[in-house]
C-alpha cells in the first residue's frame, strides 16, 4: 500500500494539515490514513478535491464567484454555463437527454430495453452465445449488440434511441 504524506513525514499528531500560501487548505489527512486534496483557482473557490476512498468533485466558477458547473465521481453532472438551458444530468435516470451545450445540441444515447423471448426452436449453439447478454451486470448500448445475428431473435429489443 502506497504510503500517505502523514506517514512519509512520520506525523504523529492528527489531524494533520497542508496549506497553500493563501491559507487555502490543500490537504488534510486523519490518523486511520484517510486524507483529502484539495484545489483552488485564482479567486480561493474550489475547483478539485479527490480523497483516498477515489470520490472526487469539480467546478468551475464565473466572474461573479458562482459555482457554473459542478460533476462527481458518482456521474451527476449540473451545468449552468450555456445559455441554452440549465443541465441537471444524474447517471442513474434512464430518460432521454437533449443537451444544448455551446449552441451544439447533443443526444445522449440510452441503452437498449431487451427482453428474453426465447423460441420454441431454440438451439444449444443460440443459448449459448445468448448467455451473455443474459447475465451481463450492465446495460447494454445499441453499439456493443450484434442485432444481425441470428440468435437474437430470442430478445424482445426496443431501442429508446430511435425515432420510429
Amino acid at each position: 500500500m502506497k504510503e500517505t504524506i502523514g506517514q512519509q513525514l512520520d506525523i504523529k499528531n492528527f489531524p494533520f494539515t497542508i496549506k497553500d500560501k493563501n491559507d487555502n487548505q490543500i490537504y488534510w489527512e486523519e490518523f486511520n490514513r484517510f486524507w483529502i486534496k484539495t484545489e483552488y483557482d485564482s479567486n480561493g473557490n474550489t475547483i478539485y478535491v479527490v480523497d483516498s476512498r477515489c470520490y472526487w468533485h469539480k467546478s468551475e466558477y464565473d466572474s461573479k464567484g458562482q459555482e457554473v458547473y459542478h460533476e462527481n465521481s458518482d456521474g451527476k453532472i449540473v451545468d449552468k454555463r450555456n445559455s441554452c438551458r440549465n443541465l441537471i444530468y444524474e447517471d442513474s435516470d434512464c430518460k432521454p437527454y437533449n443537451l444544448c451545450i455551446a449552441n451544439t445540441t447533443l443526444s445522449l444515447i440510452q441503452p437498449l430495453e431487451m427482453k428474453w423471448q426465447p423460441k420454441e426452436d431454440i438451439t444449444g449453439y443460440e443459448l449459448a452465445m445468448c448467455l451473455p447478454y443474459l447475465l451481463q451486470p450492465s446495460l447494454i448500448m445499441p453499439h456493443q449488440l450484434p442485432v444481425d445475428a441470428l440468435y437474437m431473435r430470442h430478445f424482445e429489443i426496443v431501442n429508446p434511441n430511435s425515432n420510429e
